[in-house]
């Protein structure tokens, strides 16, 4: 197992690195991710080592992001702890990881299924036809930035190198960037969603 070491010219200071790192991650900086991923790169050798490379990329960066929100969350005790929770979420990232893979080969094949009719009913186009309303309204709503992102890469279906070299990002800030609009969106259509329900409570 390799042992996640800060990146820092003197180890005596990890334990203030590892501290500041939480610090900025609590306080929403800039820099937080960056550091965060630069950091724990170790962590991702391992994931590659137990997932292979194709999947490894975002099994880190979802673990990066669960580790963004447990620190905010104040699930993190003590700063010097950081690697081996990051080391915990991961391992059970790739542990699901690997039995949906498991599963996923136990499936009946598609193409041996009978056909059936899959094309929708009135109600479910209309149930389509409202969500798409929904997403519209708030994508409408969000953020300029945000906004770019999830329409170039999800309605353009521009791809990540395209959109990468267009706004001038870094694979890692592109990868960021995405999670965040993704994650402000979807808060945002709970909210929206919650917002009606309860108003059709009160009628």
């Amino acid at each position: 197992m390799i042992r996640i070491q800060p990146i820092v010219p003197d180890e005596a200071s990890s334990r203030s690195w590892w501290k500041s790192i939480v610090n900025q991650v609590a306080a929403d900086l800039p820099t937080a991710w960056e550091l965060l991923y630069g950091s724990l790169l170790p962590l991702r050798y391992e994931i590659v080592a137990k997932v292979g490379r194709d999947h490894a990329d975002d099994l880190y960066h979802d673990t990066i992001v669960a580790l963004v929100e447990a620190i905010r969350k104040g699930h993190l005790r003590t700063a010097e702890a950081l690697p081996a929770f990051a080391r915990t979420i991961a391992g059970r990232r790739v542990c699901l990881f690997l039995k949906e893979a498991v599963r996923a080969r136990a499936t009946v094949d598609a193409n041996s299924a009978p056909v059936c009719d899959r094309s929708p009913n009135p109600e479910q186009e209309r149930m389509r036809a409202e969500e798409r309303e929904i997403a519209r309204r708030i994508l409408a709503a969000t953020r300029g930035w945000q906004r770019e992102v999830l329409t170039r890469f999800y309605l353009k279906q521009e791809s990540a190198v395209e959109i990468q070299s267009s706004m001038q990002l870094t694979a890692t800030q592109f990868r960021l960037m995405k999670n965040r609009a993704k994650t402000c969106f979807v808060e945002r259509g709970r909210a929206y969603l919650r917002d009606n329900v309860r108003a059709r409570r009160r009628t």
